[in-house]
């Protein structure tokens, strides 16, 4: 048997379009968490109250949720200038919290607050790896569909 037989997820165009159903119905669930999320962290953090937010992005990178610098307010991070005066982060700029910027912003909250921040990207993660694989299959997934079709029509047109 060809390894692509043996490694499909599903045995027959049935079992794929069924497999689609299903993951569409994850992706909702998924989409529903991910405004659970935003909600709880606004609630946690209303606006402008820590200049560093979760966010929903919008790109097509399938990274749902990102943190976001939105402001300098609450004296909580620094501007942060150049040697020649000029802003180094800007209003909207992406923050990983592993990395510099991300690290030098956990280091100003209390441990308290931070352990908050942590819980919150531990969930981040989690639910954007869920969503970006569910919606990468989905489109793979349609495509395979959508070229079988076509398969199929040339097979009988033969």
């Amino acid at each position: 048997m060809p390894v692509f037989e043996e490694e499909m997820p599903f045995s027959g165009i049935r079992e794929a379009k069924q497999r689609l159903d299903m993951l569409k119905e994850r992706r909702a669930r998924l989409n529903e968490e991910l405004r659970e999320l935003l909600k709880e962290f606004s609630e946690c953090y209303p606006y402008e109250t820590t200049p560093v937010r979760l966010s929903r992005s919008t790109d097509k990178s399938l990274t749902a949720l990102r943190w976001r610098v939105v402001s300098y307010g609450g004296g909580l991070y620094k501007k942060e200038r150049d040697t020649l005066g000029r802003r180094i982060r800007n209003v909207g700029e992406l923050v990983e919290l592993h990395q510099p910027a991300g690290q030098a912003f956990l280091e100003q909250l209390s441990p308290q607050a931070r352990k908050v921040f942590l819980d919150f990207e531990y969930r981040r993660i989690h639910l954007n790896y869920l969503f970006a694989v569910t919606v990468y299959e989905i489109g793979r997934l349609e495509h395979f569909i959508e070229m079988f079709d076509a398969w199929r029509k040339m097979k009988k047109k033969m």
